[in-house]
């Protein structure tokens, strides 16, 4: 049964399956532990065929390797443009809810910093 649930799932589309995640939930347990977790959305196959351009240089524009930083342990890499397609796809179908989650946030603290000010009366 979680084959076939998995296999319709994958005839949606990445806008369908971005627009049916939990984003009330995500935005909830963001404000609440810092961090959220979506279902999966992307098929096991999205996600190998992104993985498979890791080694292709030319499909990046930059990296950047960690323990010179003292950031941790390995890499990661700027795709260069243009971008895989659904990467794009992603991107631009998740962006909305994004930033709705992110301008709810600048506005909690902008409300929390007047109400520090007010408080403290600094002028």
């Amino acid at each position: 049964m979680a084959q076939a649930t998995r296999k319709s799932a994958v005839t949606l589309s990445v806008a369908q399956r971005i627009e049916a995640l939990d984003w009330a939930g995500a935005e909830k347990s963001l404000s609440e532990r810092g961090y959220a977790v979506t279902d999966p959305f992307l098929s096991p196959e999205e996600c190998s065929a992104l993985v498979a351009l890791y080694n292709d240089a030319s499909r990046f524009r930059s990296q950047v390797i960690m323990e010179r930083y003292r950031f941790g342990i390995g890499d990661y890499k700027y795709f260069a443009n243009p971008l895989p397609e659904l990467v794009t796809e992603v991107r631009s179908n998740a962006y909305p809810y994004l930033a709705e989650v992110a301008n709810q946030w600048a506005e909690n603290w902008a409300t929390m910093l007047r109400s520090i000010l007010a408080s403290t009366k600094l002028s």
